[in-house]
């Protein structure tokens, strides 16, 4: 099942990278193209923590580094990914 969604974003990913590719605007914006299969894992780790303490309000309590979370002294920080946005070669052609 984890398979199946991973392919099918994996589509969604390629397909808004060619829908803004093609854009009126002919100048690629990089920031507009979605998240990474491992952004989006961690953010939807942290999501449901989220849900999860909100909903309970009560004594459940889970740990923030099982869920998205990097403990940094005192205080945590969300981990936004642990592999590469893009391969180390990557081919730039000017238009």
């Amino acid at each position: 099942m984890l398979l199946k969604f991973q392919l099918q974003w994996a589509e969604v990913l390629l397909l808004t990278f060619v829908f803004c590719k093609s854009a009126l605007e002919r100048r690629f914006q990089a920031e507009r193209l979605p998240p990474t299969t491992n952004a989006a894992h961690f953010h939807s780790l942290r999501a449901h923590m989220q849900i999860v303490t909100w909903e309970s309000l009560g004594p459940i309590h889970l740990d923030p580094t099982v869920w998205g979370w990097l403990r940094k002294n005192d205080s945590f920080s969300p981990i936004v990914m642990t592999s590469a946005v893009a391969p180390d070669v990557v081919e730039i052609r000017s238009m």
